[in-house]
């Protein structure tokens, strides 16, 4: 249908805001707190490491390491933290390190 309105009259566009199925995991909660407290760089430097097995893979509906890598990433961008993430497969396993500059 089409028909002239005033610009003020115009149907505004609603995003949907969806949660990601990560937010609800016990290991991103985890992950979370420890990201929150901070990570030391001096006199030894910290990391934090997730190693995803198939079982938890599987528990919580993760698809790939790499998915799991850009959500925390996204999360370190958003709140501002100087960390970096890597990830990789090592025995058979993924890994996801978090390490600061």
């Amino acid at each position: 249908m089409f028909k002239r309105v005033k610009e003020n009259a115009l149907l505004k566009s609603t995003r949907k805001k969806k949660v990601s199925r990560f937010e609800d995991t016990e290991l991103w909660a985890a992950l979370k707190k420890d990201l929150d407290r901070g990570l030391k760089t001096r006199p030894a430097r910290e990391a934090l490491q997730a190693v995803l097995t198939p079982e938890l893979k599987k528990s919580n509906k993760i698809t790939n390491r790499r998915v799991f890598a850009r959500f925390i990433q996204k999360y370190i961008d958003e709140s501002g933290y100087p960390y970096t993430v890597h990830c990789f497969i090592s025995d058979g396993l993924d890994v996801v390190q978090i390490r600061a500059n």
